[in-house]
């Protein structure tokens, strides 16, 4: 690497002959990488399964939210019962 001088202010300059930049600092890593070989794998494995996981819940929610409306609505049919039933007492 050169030293040289642009309007009075120092910089380096690598040698015209070097064509490998693979380990340019500034230029940054210029073969491709993939996600492995930036320990991604791990991570969108556990994505995956937090989205997994999440299905199931929203499964578990709908099946809860549809208990609870049979319930309410078993609840209303008990209630109806027994006020039919006082009623007919009461006669």
């Amino acid at each position: 690497i050169d030293r040289v001088s642009q309007d009075g202010l120092d910089a380096f300059e690598a040698p015209r002959h070097q064509n490998d930049r693979s380990e340019d600092i500034e230029m940054g890593i210029q073969r491709p990488i993939d996600s492995g070989e930036l320990g991604l794998d791990d991570f969108f494995k556990q994505v995956q399964q937090i989205e997994k996981q999440y299905e199931k819940l929203e499964k578990l929610l709908k099946k809860l939210q549809l208990l609870r409306v049979e319930v309410y609505v078993g609840n209303i049919d008990c209630y109806v019962a027994m006020i039919l039933k006082l009623y007919t007492q009461n006669m």
